[in-house]
């Protein structure tokens, strides 16, 4: 494994592909067909033969034809260190080589900086200097689309915790006592109507800095909770207005209780991946499945990022609901044209 061409560009996009720079982990990234596919990051494992194990599984889920794994190890340099990431290297090869995956490389870094100085994992005595994270090809396309990128993983999953857990009580309190904890029942479309254009009025205002009023959680709970509704609303991720939307999901997935803060939690997710932004689309529907491992929405979503799907296919949903949403007659936001529409 002496590949080494475009290795610091490829070790410094990892945070942008990831959300966050890894710290202390195992970085692989798959190839199909000579385009980057899915990645995915571990600890550092202690336990080669099981963890490798599941990360080939992992691999041939997504199917990857070859694979690069990056090691970010803040003490790469030592002699056992070396040693041990050598050992690394050559059982990932195998498990990887057993269903017919690739290793291209394995690349050690000591952190993910501009600069920082990458070693062949195998000990082919190829290194290099890292570039710069922040001015890599996948570093510029994230910014134009909004992705952010977290100083650490466990910041990355804060962003969808909840912010204040009183006011969150108290919430819980005040929509239960206001609308129960069921799930609505269909609606007309007249009350669908105005529960969309009440959302829509809502991130607009939250946009701006405002904050939102107990009424507004009370009917934004109704409308989570209403199938027909929150369907209509996932139109949204192909319009003008789909970043205040975003924000009035984050708003709600860091505020409200459960059974709403999930609903609330996928849309986030639909919405950033719709983006582009899949790190916090998964942070965010791994967060929904740990409160309802049984909600279908949230499960399609695990699916289609752990296996690298394309934000095409959310914009391809988005659309039909889009239409849904207009036949209905909701007055929806001006529609995205085709040409700025991700891959």
């Amino acid at each position: 494994m002496t590949a080494a061409h475009m290795a610091g560009t490829l070790i410094a996009s990892t945070p942008t592909i990831l959300g966050y720079f890894p710290q202390q982990s195992l970085v692989v990234m798959t190839f199909r067909r000579g385009h980057l596919g899915a990645t995915t990051a571990i600890d550092l494992p202690s336990d080669n033969d099981y963890t490798l194990a599941n990360l080939t599984d992992w691999a041939v889920s997504v199917r990857a034809e070859a694979a690069v794994a990056i090691v970010v190890d803040a003490h790469a340099g030592t002699a056992a260190r070396l040693t041990a990431h050598r050992g690394l290297t050559q059982a990932l090869d195998h498990t990887l080589g057993l269903r017919d995956v690739r290793l291209l490389a394995t690349h050690v870094v000591p952190e993910i900086s501009a600069g920082a100085k990458w070693v062949c994992g195998d000990g082919c005595g190829a290194d290099g200097l890292v570039d710069d994270p922040a001015t890599t090809p996948v570093a510029i396309v994230g910014v134009v689309t909004g992705r952010r990128v977290y100083a650490s993983q466990s910041a990355q999953s804060a962003a969808v915790e909840i912010v204040d857990i009183q006011r969150t009580a108290a919430l819980a309190d005040l929509i239960e006592a206001n609308i129960g904890t069921a799930a609505a029942d269909e609606c007309d479309d007249q009350t669908a109507r105005r529960a969309i254009e009440h959302a829509l009025a809502v991130a607009k205002r939250v946009s701006r800095g405002s904050q939102l009023r107990d009424a507004d959680y009370i009917e934004l709970a109704r409308t989570l909770t209403n199938a027909r509704v929150r369907d209509m609303l996932l139109g949204m991720v192909v319009t003008s207005k789909a970043p205040r939307a975003e924000v009035l999901w984050t708003v709600l997935a860091r505020s409200l209780p459960h059974p709403w803060r999930v609903e609330a939690l996928v849309m986030l997710g639909f919405f950033a991946f719709g983006r582009g932004d899949q790190p916090l689309a998964a942070v965010a529907v791994a967060a929904a499945l740990q409160s309802n491992p049984a909600h279908r929405m949230a499960d399609t979503l695990d699916v289609a990022l752990r296996t690298g799907r394309r934000p095409k296919r959310i914009w391809e949903l988005g659309e039909f609901a889009y239409g849904v949403a207009q036949l209905a007659g909701v007055r929806m936001p001006r529609r995205i044209v085709h040409t700025r529409r991700p891959t």
